[in-house]
């Protein structure tokens, strides 16, 4: 039987090279649940979801998946959980190749037979508005079209829990929109965990997630 929490983080100090960014004594992210984390640069949203998605080792305290620990032993030791998560930044990095070949390279990585890959990433490049691009050279789409590449790269893994860091960030308003009926979609009714930043309490209304603000104390920052 799954549990109700996805992550449960407990007395976790999140930062860099020692130096704490984010305090968080306890909050647990339910799951399928769609959660925006709100609050200007610097506060620790970025630092918070490379930490949920596996990639930054709390200073102090402990980051929970599921129930285990994150961190605990070797960084391999929890990897299965951890492939469960995916993260979306708000820079695209994209290969000099087709829409297509990019967006099908996490099915790749893991190891999904060939066809299987192409019938996966054709799905997702649909789901994200871009059908009849497969082919084109990635790297010379617009900003707002990238970034909907990165996010189909994502869908096309279909993982447990969707993690994006700033999703609108860098493009233009129809972009925007889309995107955001993207998230919506992928919310409503899947079961998935979705846990976005932004700096848009609009935003975050529109795309229908619960609020999680940060308080910004010079070094340090809370989750209320």
């Amino acid at each position: 039987m799954k549990m109700d929490n996805i992550f449960e983080l407990k007395n976790a100090s999140l930062g860099y090279n020692g130096t704490p960014v984010v305090g968080v004594e306890k909050f647990d992210f339910r799951r399928g649940g769609v959660y925006s984390l709100i609050g200007p640069n610097g506060c620790g949203k970025t630092t918070l979801l490379k930490t949920l998605a596996g990639l930054m080792r709390p200073l102090a305290g402990r980051v929970y998946m599921n129930g285990s620990d994150m961190y605990s032993g070797r960084r391999t030791a929890n990897l299965a959980s951890r492939r469960q998560v995916t993260l979306v930044m708000q820079t695209p990095v994209l290969f000099d190749a087709s829409l297509l070949y990019n967006v099908a390279y996490g099915l790749r990585v893991r190891g999904i037979p060939s066809g299987e890959a192409h019938d996966k990433a054709a799905d997702a490049v649909v789901a994200v508005g871009l059908k009849g691009q497969e082919f084109r050279n990635a790297r010379q789409m617009s900003g707002g079209e990238s970034q909907r590449a990165s996010i189909a790269r994502a869908l096309a893994i279909d993982t447990e829990v969707f993690l994006f860091d700033e999703p609108t960030g860098n493009v233009d308003v129809e972009n925007t929109g889309i995107i955001e009926e993207i998230l919506k979609k992928l919310s409503a009714g899947t079961g998935k965990t979705v846990i976005f930043s932004t700096h848009s309490a609009g935003q975050a209304r529109r795309i229908d997630s619960t609020p999680v603000h940060f308080n910004n104390n010079s070094l340090t920052a809370s989750i209320i």
